[in-house]
């Protein structure tokens, strides 16, 4: 008998999370992302710890887990775009409650006055409808870059130009490592 996901999650007065039909899907591609790097030779074993926290709060929804601060970043090979090059880059967060999934570009090589945009964002807090922020209009131009949940799918984990962060101030096996917390 497999336990039920009720007996992992944090006891906690704080109501569920309101998410919609397409914050589902995103999750599910952030979560999907998340699988695949697990399986993927760039991840350190240090690294792991905290993106398999980070799959078990998703894992959870709508329901809360326990409270963690964890953030992985994964940027791809620069692709061709209007501006040059832009280097794509992803993002799944969970701090204090709020969960965040991010996906944009930034133009490539990176400069001074690196040119960040962001193509999709979706913001959710316990006991409140997730926000996705009308980012329309900055300009984000990129191929294969869109909503998070058919962009991140193109990831290919097998190659080396891909770069990845993992941020979990609870970790001490990223501490270490000598990994950023």
């Amino acid at each position: 008998m497999q336990p039920d996901k009720s007996d992992f999650a944090a006891p906690s007065a704080q109501p569920d999370y309101e998410l919609s039909g397409q914050d589902q899907m995103a999750i599910s591609a952030a979560k999907m992302m998340l699988v695949r790097l697990t399986h993927s030779w760039q991840l350190r074993p240090s690294q792991l710890v905290s993106v398999a926290k980070l799959i078990h709060a998703l894992e959870l929804l709508p329901r809360v887990a326990a409270p963690m601060h964890v953030r992985v970043v994964v940027a791809g090979p620069p692709e061709p775009s209007s501006d040059g090059l832009a280097r794509p880059w992803w993002e799944v967060g969970l701090e204090h409650g709020r969960l965040c999934l991010c996906c944009g570009a930034e133009s490539y090589p990176p400069t001074a006055f690196a040119d960040r945009r962001t193509a999709m964002m979706c913001l959710a807090q316990p006991g409140r409808p997730a926000e996705r922020p009308d980012i329309k209009g900055t300009g984000t131009d990129y191929p294969g870059l869109g909503v998070f949940e058919h962009s991140s799918g193109a990831l290919d984990f097998s190659k080396a130009e891909l770069d990845l962060l993992v941020i979990d101030p609870d970790n001490p096996w990223l501490k270490e490592a000598g990994e950023p917390v």
